[in-house]
């Protein structure tokens, strides 16, 4: 460009709830942050209780919910990643 202008978009924006089902899930995180996993499943809570992903480097990285403590070292996640997540209930993830 040799000048300034304007730049007009139109189209809708994607739709940031998923449907998740009672078990194993597989969804791919579509923010465009890395956000701490609590934040990112805020609207999950006490429905879910392991998510799962595996990092090329490192190998798999998860969180679990076992007698009342959450263990594993996931406390991520990132752009384009994909998240195994285990539901004990069915529930709609509303991604921040």
């Amino acid at each position: 460009m040799k000048e300034a202008a304007n730049l007009t978009i139109n189209g809708y924006a994607p739709d940031k709830n998923i449907s998740l089902d009672s078990g194993w899930n597989l969804i791919g995180w579509p923010s465009n942050e890395t956000t701490q996993v609590i934040e990112a499943l805020a609207s999950i809570n006490n429905s879910y209780d392991k998510v799962f992903t595996y990092d090329q480097n490192g190998g798999w990285e998860y969180m679990a919910y076992y007698d009342g403590t959450w263990y594993g070292y996931l406390d991520v996640m990132k752009p384009g990643k994909g998240y195994w997540i285990y539901m004990e209930e069915a529930g709609s993830l509303q991604v921040p």
